[in-house]
């Protein structure tokens, strides 16, 4: 006998004694990611979270590009896919092929925003960002020539700002579910999905140069 076929004949003898019942381990783990899925239900798909916050990364980077008269911005980082799924937290149990986070690159400019001046780019990014609800401090830097500041919105998005040789933004998406399963509606058994390093992004054109 299998250990899940030993837990389901201890949780049927054990209602049948005490006119109780217990949880099938399977059943429990299936109804969390049930629940789970539901949440991410209420978000955009994966593709629309992808594009809005290119657009919020994008209007940083003007943003500070004029307030501080920075060198044209340059991509060092393609479009990548996260881990297999959202890692460990709230979303553990919903799988890699129904969702996932996403990086949208990282911009640097070859300029450095001095240490008098950084709380002004903190401003920059606070103001633009607040508007779309990057309310959340995650992180603050200031030690030696590195400074850093990041932001999270109540998706678990970020959006970090670092300079110490050169500037940099980065932007990353919060748990969001593929398309193709926000479709589906409920959690799929199986998917397969390709491995490995991702080509030229194919839902936002590369509009770095």
């Amino acid at each position: 006998m299998t250990i899940a076929g030993f837990l389901r004949f201890a949780c049927v003898a054990l209602t049948l004694v005490m006119l109780g019942g217990c949880t099938d381990p399977d059943e429990e783990r299936l109804m969390k990611q049930q629940r789970e899925f539901d949440q991410l239900m209420q978000r955009p798909d994966l593709h629309e979270a992808i594009a809005h916050y290119d657009k919020i990364a994008r209007r940083v980077r003007d943003a500070l590009a004029a307030e501080f008269d920075l060198p044209a911005w340059k991509k060092s980082r393609r479009y990548d896919r996260g881990p297999e799924d959202c890692g460990f937290g709230p979303f553990e149990n919903v799988k890699g092929w129904d969702a996932g986070d996403y990086s949208l690159g990282r911009w640097y400019t070859d300029a450095v925003i001095q240490k008098d001046r950084w709380p002004n780019a903190i401003g920059v990014l606070r103001r633009i960002a607040g508007q779309h609800g990057f309310d959340e401090v995650t992180l603050e830097v200031d030690q030696g020539g590195l400074r850093m500041f990041e932001l999270a919105d109540r998706w678990g998005a970020k959006l970090v700002m670092r300079t110490e040789e050169d500037a940099m933004l980065r932007a990353v998406t919060g748990c969001h579910l593929e398309p193709d399963a926000k479709r589906h509606g409920k959690p799929r058994d199986w998917k397969p999905r390709e491995t490995g390093p991702l080509g030229p992004d194919p839902i936002i054109p590369d509009r770095s140069g």
